[in-house]
């Protein structure tokens, strides 16, 4: 399946695709794609994804991500399966509970955010500031027992609402 989508969308000829593994995901099932012509992340969106997430949207707003460089840069997007493409970036590192409590890295995500509210886009402002609000709240409470406590809830929402603000 994944040697197909990239023949069929990035036109990569299947002698070009050196391996095909695994990277794993929560919703979703990741492919590592290293081919001749670089290496790509092949997203299959998990079964009922398109329950939790409007797939026009995400593809409208992951194009425009990727072209304000807040995001990946997408190369294939499938509104309807849910399929993503995108370049794999071997030099990237996931935040994690340690690497969140880098004062340099909560400011860099803080510039980040700023870039996105600021930009204004009607695919974007689907998503409402009660949304966004929802959201923060919800990775409050699911990081409250990690080593992320040594923020007080308070100073996350404060973060949070200044950052919806801008």
């Amino acid at each position: 399946m994944i040697i197909s989508i990239l023949n069929k969308h990035l036109f990569i000829p299947e002698k070009d695709i050196i391996d095909v593994s695994f990277l794993g995901g929560m919703t979703n099932k990741n492919y590592l794609a290293k081919t001749s012509q670089g290496d790509f992340v092949v997203r299959i969106a998990g079964t009922m994804t398109d329950k939790l997430i409007e797939r026009r949207f995400e593809a409208e707003n992951s194009l425009i991500m990727s072209n304000l460089g807040l995001n990946v840069e997408t190369l294939y997007i499938d509104q309807k399966s849910g399929v993503k493409v995108t370049r794999y970036l071997s030099e990237s590192k996931p935040l994690d509970h340690q690497s969140i409590l880098d004062k340099s890295r909560l400011k860099s995500i803080a510039q980040q955010l700023k870039k996105l509210h600021n930009f204004s886009n009607s695919a974007i402002q689907q998503f409402s500031n009660s949304a966004i609000q929802q959201f923060s709240n919800s990775a409050i409470q699911q990081f409250s027992n990690s080593a992320i406590q040594q923020f007080s809830n308070s100073a996350i929402q404060q973060f949070s609402n200044s950052a919806i603000q801008q």
